[in-house]
């Protein structure tokens, strides 16, 4: 096996990983799904909030209920922040696409309509709800990762190009 070959199985490996993690966080249900944010969401609070630990009950609930959907928003963002980054890299090393604007392009849309498919998944799922939200969160995450690794190439590129000088 060649170094390349193993280099397109390693890239199609963790796409496939990434996806599959965005599946088994979406299959959780919508009860499961907010008991672990909140907690993570409570540890932000206390670190990120002067007096929360004085707070009363209620004003420390409303604290949370408003870090959660930030650390939700973050982690779709996260998500397909990953996804879309190695989608890049097996548009343009696995299926040797060169235009950038097209790898780009390509990468962004199928991020949008896995987004969209995994929107539409979680209406089986106990608890959860098909949402518009989270979708926009899903591609704007996807965005920031093929963008990323969208300059993470042109710099490669850049560099090989002065290294053959």
């Amino acid at each position: 096996m060649t170094k390349k070959f193993l280099i397109k199985i390693l890239i199609i490996s963790a796409a496939v990983l990434s996806a599959v993690f965005v599946v088994c966080n979406s299959s959780v249900s919508g009860k499961k799904s907010y008991a672990v944010t909140s907690v993570v969401s409570e540890k932000v609070a206390e670190i990120t909030v002067g007096g929360f630990e004085e707070m009363p009950e209620n004003a420390r609930k409303r604290e949370v209920k408003r870090i959660d959907a930030i650390v939700r928003g973050l982690a779709h963002a996260a998500e397909f922040a990953v996804f879309g980054f190695v989608l890049i890299f097996i548009l343009r090393y696995v299926f040797g696409i060169k235009k950038r604007l097209c790898v780009f392009l390509i990468g962004v849309s199928l991020c949008a309509a896995f987004a969209v498919i995994d929107e539409v998944y979680q209406i089986y799922i106990p608890g959860r709800i098909f949402d518009l939200v989270d979708a926009a969160e899903d591609f704007l995450g996807a965005i920031a990762g093929c963008l990323f690794a969208s300059v993470a190439i042109k710099i490669r590129e850049i560099k090989k190009e002065k290294d053959k000088t």
